[in-house]
């Protein structure tokens, strides 16, 4: 499958920097003086047994072992195997790599490298530092673990545009694709600003608004089509179809379910009013166009609910049938409309 647009030609200063040798050596105090006595970080990173410290900015030991940083961060293994006449610091009998990330940083960082923690459930901040300094320190495999956990989280559908920041700033491609398929779901005007889109370009932004609208006109000419309207017509001839009740044509505007007439002269109401269509299905049809108009996805058609304005319309409806199966035939509709909406933005998300 192709991926979305949004990800194609991003800048490459959207990613995490790589450590310099600056880096390694911030944690030492600028005037010469001694830095405080050093904390030692919590188990596992209290071994007596490991053979390396790393020093976090903020004073704080983790003793580590060197094949398992190794195996994991060509960067580290690459700051182990320094050349015989580098200086290197040693602290309690051991080789200390003083880094620039703070305790906190590298906690949720080494809790990947070490089998025997046991790390809690991550959140969406966690695993934003973690994907920070895992790039950083070239840990693709703790990065594609990270993919992973930000895609099973609740935030891509509580914080689509949160997430999809982050997706982009570390190029997590799948994940990208899910946050902005979810951010269709909502008017694109309307999402909450996340400090997150600082830390990725313009045109990443601009990308997702083209997704967007592409998926928006895609949706539209679906619904205009002369091909949709056949469609839905020979889908719907049993749910809508009944008998007249009193006497009147009871249509339900089925033959007028192609768009094309709203879309172009944008006359609502005049076309609402064709046919005889039945309240209920009136109420139901504006209620469609207008989410689909600027939320362009399956999940986005209308559920008629059990309570609510709709079903009140087909309580008082003439027609028997209507009253009887008027709420179970529009949730049938809904379903498939949403399956077919669904289909197409699939198609643009392929382009």
């Amino acid at each position: 499958m192709h991926s979305l647009c949004i990800l194609q030609h991003l800048p490459q200063t959207t990613m995490a920097l790589r450590p310099t040798q600056s880096d390694i050596d911030q944690s030492a105090c600028p005037d010469g003086h001694d830095k405080p006595t050093a904390r030692t970080a919590p188990s596992p990173f209290d071994d007596p047994k490991a053979d390396l410290i790393i020093r976090s900015s903020d004073n704080t030991h983790f003793y580590v072992h060197k094949s398992l940083l190794s195996i994991v961060s060509p960067v580290f293994e690459g700051m182990l195997t320094l050349p015989g006449g580098t200086s290197q610091e040693v602290y309690d009998d051991r080789l200390c790599l003083p880094v620039s990330d703070d305790s906190h940083h590298l906690l949720c960082l080494l809790s990947w490298c070490d089998p025997r923690c046991k790390r809690p459930s991550p959140s969406l901040d966690d695993l934003t530092m973690t994907l920070e300094v895992a790039s950083k320190y070239g840990m693709s495999s703790i990065v594609a673990h990270a993919q992973s956990d930000l895609s099973a989280l609740d935030s891509v559908e509580s914080e689509p545009l949160k997430v999809f920041a982050i997706a982009i700033r570390f190029r997590l491609d799948k994940v990208a694709q899910k946050a902005a398929q979810v951010i269709l779901r909502v008017p694109l005007a309307r999402c909450h600003n996340s400090p997150q889109l600082k830390h990725i370009s313009a045109f990443a932004v601009q990308n997702l608004h083209n997704y967007h609208y592409k998926c928006k006109i895609a949706v539209r000419y679906l619904l205009a089509s002369d091909s949709w309207a056949q469609a839905m017509k020979a889908v719907a001839s049993y749910l809508m179809s009944c008998k007249e009740a009193k006497g009147e044509p009871h249509t339900h505007g089925v033959e007028y379910f192609s768009l094309k007439k709203v879309l172009i002269m944008g006359k609502v109401a005049l076309w609402l009013s064709e046919g005889h269509t039945a309240p209920w299905w009136t109420i139901y049809t504006e209620a469609m166009m207008i989410t689909l108009e600027e939320q362009p996805s399956g999940f986005s058609v209308p559920r008629p609910l059990p309570t609510g304005r709709i079903q009140r319309s087909i309580s008082l409806d003439k027609c028997t049938q209507c009253k009887k199966h008027g709420y179970a035939r529009l949730n049938e509709v809904s379903k498939y409309l949403s399956k077919k909406i669904d289909e197409v933005v699939l198609e643009v998300r392929k382009r």
